[in-house]
């Protein structure tokens, strides 16, 4: 969920006051971690790893070769001619989340690196630690969005300045 203030489209919502507040102002406890990473502004896709096959996805869990949109369709192929590098990275039932920035939305990015940005890495549906995701893409040279913070909370004023006018990628 987005933090009250910031950009959103139409499927977006908001984080409650309460997680906001834990986010900007003060964790819990000593076991709460904050991290926050740069928001791209791409299309939403996944590499799953099911029955030992590699697929291509859409935001919705679809696979990319059937969205009516070109941008997702290029991300299927682009998939397609690497799939021993996801085949290696992903174990069984696990899956990669990113931002494809192949084409504009609203940001134009200059891009040093491929239009792929690896923000999340689930087993079963369910999330690994940051740190985990983080190594697993080092290991197969995958971007992860910018880190402005890791550990505390820290304001958006804060966040904001730490990533700079243009931000990082």
């Amino acid at each position: 969920p987005h933090l009250p203030g910031s950009r959103m489209g139409p499927a977006d919502h908001h984080c409650h006051v309460g997680q906001e507040a834990i986010c900007t102002s003060k964790k819990r406890d000593r076991h709460d971690i904050i991290i926050v990473n740069e928001k791209l502004d791409g299309g939403n896709v996944a590499i799953a790893k099911v029955d030992n096959k590699i697929h291509a996805l859409g935001r919705a869990g679809y696979p990319a070769s059937t969205s009516p949109f070109e941008q997702f369709i290029k991300f299927d192929e682009w998939v397609n001619r690497q799939v021993s590098r996801w085949d290696e990275l992903l174990n069984e039932g696990e899956a990669i989340h990113a931002e494809w920035l192949l084409q504009a939305h609203g940001t134009v990015y200059n891009l040093p690196h491929e239009p792929f940005v690896v923000f999340d890495l689930t087993r079963n549906g369910k999330r690994v630690p940051y740190t985990e995701m983080v190594q697993r893409c080092e290991q197969f040279d995958i971007i992860n969005p910018y880190c402005i913070s890791i550990g505390d909370s820290i304001s958006v004023d804060d966040a904001l300045l730490k990533l700079g006018q243009l931000g990082k990628h």
